[in-house]
């Protein structure tokens, strides 16, 4: 939620789950989307955008542009790997991130 903080939500799950100990079942289910933004096929992206949204046109290009073509690297100290194609990976740390990933 914008404006609050990942402890504010977590205070927040912790006391839902606590108000509801009293009743008969409790329970919480988790999930994990670290990985999310590593899985995500551009082409598959790119056709969900198009379908759904109706970016088309020089929108479209511009997005497969951005995506298309991007390589990355891993360096640790004085190593680093070879460089590798992204094929389905929407960047981390970008605005446009979290925006794919939501579509």
């Amino acid at each position: 939620m914008r404006g609050h903080s990942t402890k504010t939500a977590l205070l927040h799950v912790v006391n839902t789950v606590y108000a509801a100990a009293d009743a008969k079942i409790t329970a919480l289910v988790g999930f994990d989307i670290s990985a999310a933004f590593d899985t995500i096929d551009h082409d598959v992206l790119a056709s969900h955008l198009e379908s759904q949204f109706g970016v088309v046109g020089a929108a479209s290009s511009w997005l497969r542009s951005y995506l298309h073509g991007r390589q990355q690297f891993v360096r640790l100290g004085r190593h680093s790997s070879p460089m590798t194609q992204c094929d389905c990976c929407v960047p981390q740390g970008s605005v446009l991130g979290p925006l794919l990933l939501a579509s």
